[in-house]
């Protein structure tokens, strides 16, 4: 490596120092050295405020350092243009953007500008959908054609203390929205991974809002889709109080991002949680795996590897952040919802 790359940070909140700061602590040629957030009493954890975000992506521009998107989902896509503009590299937390035409737009400004452009999604890298790829491979190789088989997906949030909060005070319509939003982002993600397939139609999906965030019913976002190689994929993302976490479908067996495959006969492998360690089943046979941390740090090396290198990102590129954002987007008709003015 030749050089230190300083990154700056838009958005300073909970993603920013519990997920962010700590995965790029070991990387020596990555420096957190500047950080905009409009909240400005907001902490920075040792990284130096920059004033507005033109500011933060000027300095980055005549120090040639690459903006981080820690920012709420609402500004990502004018964020995203305006650093693309400058000819700032990006790593981006999910989503790409709210609805199909930003998500166009950002494509096409990436593949014309050849910046490098990466999405967060920590999920490919899990130890347990890593070794569910490997398992995928060594069962149907390369075949084009898996017609019948189904998989399962689903992300599932444990947000009692945030429904407190929301429920005694506080606008909770966009926030709801955008849990349902990552999470569907994170299972389809994880599944385009192990089966290195695109969507190739998404049938009717559904969100259902109850009126009450503690009654026994999840906030629930579900529905099918056809992969370009035959399966189909049912997804879902389920918001469930922790008080009624023991109502819903052996939650302590699933892992917070879970995947089953199944054919017209068995279930092939699926993804469960024990004890605090993740399980693969697979063919009857279980697969302890250890629960791996170092996920988000090993995209930052991808990504520091890619802007070194002058190349197109081998993981979570444009192509398959839009692949694994759009479908969800428009399933949830994110273009309804409206956004606040965080800027």
């Amino acid at each position: 490596m030749e050089r230190e790359i300083k990154l700056g940070y838009a958005g300073l909140g909970n993603a920013f120092w519990k997920n962010h700061l700590p995965s790029i602590r070991e990387i020596e040629e990555l420096s957190p050295s500047y950080g905009f957030d409009v909240l400005k009493e907001c902490e920075t954890y040792g990284v130096k405020r920059i004033e507005s975000f033109r500011e933060l992506l000027e300095t980055l521009s005549r120090e040639n350092g690459a903006l981080v998107l820690t920012s709420p989902d609402n500004v990502h896509f004018k964020q995203t243009i305006e650093a693309l503009s400058l000819g700032i590299p990006i790593f981006a937390e999910k989503p790409m953007a709210l609805i199909k035409e930003e998500c166009d737009e950002i494509k096409r400004k990436v593949n014309s500008t050849n910046l490098v452009y990466m999405l967060g999604l920590a999920s490919v890298e899990y130890s347990q959908f890593r070794k569910m790829k490997e398992l995928f491979q060594m069962k149907f190789g390369d075949s084009k054609d898996l017609e019948g088989l189904t998989i399962e997906a689903g992300y599932y949030h444990d947000l009692f203390n945030t429904f407190k909060k929301l429920r005694d005070g506080g606008s909770n319509f966009h926030l709801k929205q955008n849990y349902l939003l990552g999470g569907g982002i994170h299972a389809l993600a994880s599944v385009l991974h192990i089966t290195n397939s695109k969507v190739k139609e998404v049938g009717e999906l559904l969100y259902k809002s109850h009126s009450s965030w503690f009654n026994e019913n999840p906030v629930v976002y579900s529905g099918e889709m056809n992969l370009t190689n035959g399966i189909k994929l049912t997804l879902t993302t389920d918001v469930i109080p922790q008080i009624n976490i023991l109502n819903v479908n052996n939650i302590k067996e699933r892992s917070q991002v879970y995947v089953k495959i199944s054919d017209k006969e068995r279930i092939i492998m699926e993804t469960r949680q024990r004890d605090g360690k993740s399980v693969v089943f697979f063919l009857g046979k279980e697969h302890e795996i250890e629960l791996d941390m170092t996920a988000l740090t090993k995209l930052y090396q991808e990504f520091l590897s890619s802007i070194l290198e002058n190349r197109t990102p081998k993981k979570n590129d444009v192509e398959f952040a839009y692949n694994c954002t759009v479908p969800i987007i428009e399933s949830l008709d994110m273009a309804k919802i409206p956004r606040l003015d965080l800027e």
